[in-house]
Order: C-alpha cells, then structure tokens, then sequence
C-alpha cells in the first residue's frame, strides 16, 4: 500500500484526484474536514449567529 499526498491548491493536482476517483483501488481519504466543534462554529457563523468585535483588543476582552 502507498500513500500519496496532493496538494490541491494547484490545478493539476485537482485533475488527478478526479483521475484516482474513477479507479475502483484507489480510496481517497479526505482529511481537509472540520471537527465537529468546528463544525458547529462555522454553522453558528452561517447562519448569523455570534458576535461581532470592533477591534483584536475588544474581542479579547470578551473571551
């Protein structure tokens, strides 16, 4: 077994992730996804919730 790591900033390393897809041995393994608290926080954001700072100083203030 090989791992093979792309970085998918580039075009051409896009144009073969989607070659590896179309290969019925090849299993991609995606770890550019989010934890579940992240998850949630980026959700939270979406959907308006949260709170706003003004400035770096006021939002650690908050914290």
């Amino acid at each position: 077994m090989a791992t093979v790591i792309l970085d998918t900033r580039y075009s051409e390393a896009k144009r073969l992730l989607e070659q590896l897809k179309k290969v019925q041995y090849a299993k991609i393994i995606d770890t550019n996804t989010y934890n579940e608290k992240t998850r949630r926080a980026i959700d939270e954001l979406e959907n308006g919730e949260g709170g706003k700072a003004h400035s770096a100083a006021n939002l650690f203030n908050s914290i």
